[in-house]
């Protein structure tokens, strides 16, 4: 608490939250102590489940942000139900670092297929799919460089999003620079952002997966 008023009581000109989803305890929130002139701003990456999106629109709707970014266009909507208009919402999709995702030509390719992330159900459903025509590899609990080598280790990318949302494994996996398969991602901005069967390929069910 000591150093959540001293912290608060330094003049900050812009306060950035970026949500992270590691806690819910947000100094700022509980302070009480930032200056009228301070700016604020929170940029909202999970909000496509419900129990993932409570919590961070109650922030939103006790903390009035003046700008609230967006990493998926059809959230718009539900920041607006908090009682934010248009113009101090902005579309900001996620991105990658190059300095620690990038193309690793010296790394053995072992397998055809591969995911780096948490399966959940679903993905546990098309990977089991996978693995019965192709080597499919799933690797979990591995972060930056490391889980960069993990997938200069496949051939072909693989990705499926939660509730078309356009999570970071799209762009860690296209800065590599091998091809990337995804599900179909529809009202996100995802066609502003890439071209499909050129910057990816994507898939709508079992048989065009296969296909592709």
């Amino acid at each position: 608490t000591g150093l959540a008023e001293e912290q608060c009581g330094l003049k900050i000109d812009l306060l950035l939250w970026i949500d992270d989803g590691a806690t819910r305890f947000k100094i700022h929130h509980h302070c009480g102590k930032l200056a009228k002139d301070t700016r604020t701003a929170a940029w909202l990456s999970d909000l496509h489940r419900p129990d993932w999106a409570s919590w961070r629109l109650q922030l939103l709707r006790e903390w009035h942000y003046d700008h609230v970014f967006i990493a998926q266009k059809n959230f718009r909507d539900m920041v607006k139900q908090q009682g934010y208009k248009d113009e101090e919402i902005t579309f900001l999709p996620h991105g990658v670092d190059l300095d620690i995702f990038k193309s690793m030509p010296w790394v053995t390719k072992r397998y055809d297929l591969g995911y780096v992330g948490y399966l959940n159900d679903k993905r546990k459903q098309m990977s089991e799919i996978a693995k019965q025509y192709v080597n499919f590899k799933h690797f979990d609990s591995v972060w930056e460089l490391n889980a960069c080598r993990c997938l200069n280790e496949c051939k072909i990318l693989w990705n499926c999003s939660v509730e078309d949302d356009i999570n970071m494994r799209v762009f860690e996996s296209l800065a590599t620079g091998l091809p990337l398969i995804t599900n179909k991602i529809v009202n996100n901005g995802f066609e502003e952002l890439f071209e499909d069967d050129k910057d990816l390929l994507t898939y709508s069910n079992e048989q065009e997966m296969k296909e592709k």
